[in-house]
């Protein structure tokens, strides 16, 4: 079987850089579930300190009356802008006004509601211009996106001057009036200051994809002008394509099984990732920042019983998902690296909790390597001899 016949026959992938992407209900659900626990997480531990209606500013105007907003505020409401260009834009959504709601009500006796409904008005307005890559590091309509920020925030200002609730005692030298008009000026001025870093994070995530953008019309041109060898179009699927990031550090897997991974959309590249690796991030993510929230804002003592028995049990069911696979036995699927990944990660966050259980869970966690050991044995072995025989085949059928 000569090189010619090996390009005759593509391969075939798993993913089709040339079809949308496709994802089952249960696998999208897994995805929005994932988006939204991602931004409520990051936009509740930026805060986790903040009185809600307490914020020290970072652009005082007036020192003597406590109506100012924390640079932790505006940093997490920014990176929300940013993950609502990215992400669902519902998922991101509910999560902002959730994570303040519970920020409010965890640490405050007055909720809030106006600075609620900002939250939730300001990430609805960034969604409905979502990243499309490319427009922020080649400098396109700067002005026209920075304009589109501050018009959501000029047309919340009116609604945000009589409907803020005020905690202060009021006096001849400071009124309602002057305080409501204090209060406006200052959180223009500080919600001006997230703007451009807004701004500045989509162009840096430009850059970092550049490399990987899809062709323009001229140098598809111009490629198409070059190419010499009939077998050029055979040889595209071997290689990742413009438009898709495909390397090593992120997949963990060779392009021949890029079915093992996940593709993330981020303006026009497809980001694959490693599906179990993702999942298993995401829930050690997730589980520290529920089991925080128990611990700390809630007050309630996680059981170190509970604990041992989630880390000790919950990483059989991702064992044998793998182990049926490395044996040949049956092929895993996406929905189930997601769900077991996922499951590694909250027993990795439930071993720092069994304090008192802690040396019969380290003989069950080498128990548990050892015996991926010999799978990961048996696995080399398997893959080997079917390697052999699908060799064998296609050589019998090009005789």
């Amino acid at each position: 079987m000569d090189s010619s016949t090996n390009i005759a026959q593509p391969l075939k992938r798993h993913h089709d850089p040339l079809k949308n992407i496709h994802r089952g209900a249960f696998e999208q659900s897994l995805f929005y579930f994932f988006e939204f626990l991602l931004s409520f997480s990051l936009y509740y531990f930026l805060a986790i300190g903040i009185r809600a209606l307490n914020y020290l500013t970072i652009y005082s105007l007036n020192p003597q009356i406590l109506l100012h907003f924390h640079i932790l505020f505006w940093i997490s409401l920014c990176i929300l802008w940013i993950l609502a260009k990215i992400f669902n834009r519902y998922a991101v959504f509910f999560a902002g006004i959730a994570g303040e709601f519970f920020l409010e009500w965890t640490h405050s006796t007055n909720i809030q509601w106006i600075l609620i409904v900002y939250v939730g008005w300001s990430i609805l307005a960034e969604s409905f211009r979502p990243y499309r890559g490319g427009e922020y590091y080649q400098g396109k309509h700067v002005f026209k996106q920075i304009g589109f920020s501050l018009a959501q925030l000029l047309l919340f200002l009116p609604i945000l001057f009589f409907g803020f609730i005020f905690n202060t005692t009021f006096t001849a030298e400071l009124t309602l009036n002057t305080a409501r008009w204090l209060l406006l000026a200052n959180f223009f001025v500080n919600n001006l200051l997230i703007i451009i870093p807004s701004w500045l994070g989509l162009w840096i995530l430009d850059r970092l994809l550049s490399p990987y953008f899809p062709l323009s019309k001229e140098e598809e041109a111009i490629l198409v002008a070059q190419e010499e060898n009939e077998d050029d179009e055979q040889l595209k699927s071997y290689f990742p394509q413009p438009g898709e990031c495909y390397v090593q550090s992120l997949t963990h897997h060779s392009f021949f099984e890029d079915d093992h991974t996940i593709v993330i959309q981020l303006g026009k590249v497809r980001v694959y990732l490693c599906t179990r690796c993702t999942a298993m991030i995401l829930g050690a993510a997730v589980t520290f920042f529920i089991i925080s929230l128990i611990t700390y804002s809630l007050e309630i003592q996680i059981s170190g019983v509970w604990a041992f028995w989630f880390a000790a049990l919950l990483p059989l069911l991702p064992l044998t998902d793998w182990g049926l696979q490395a044996l040949l036995i049956r092929k895993a699927t996406t929905s189930s690296r997601l769900f077991t990944g996922f499951i590694i990660g909250v027993a990795m966050n439930m071993i720092t909790l069994a304090d008192s259980h802690q040396t019969t869970l380290i003989i069950i966690i080498l128990g548990y390597f050892l015996i991926f050991g010999v799978l990961s044995i048996f696995r080399k072995k398997f893959r080997e001899k079917r390697d052999i025989e699908q060799e064998l085949l296609s050589k019998s059928a090009n005789i």
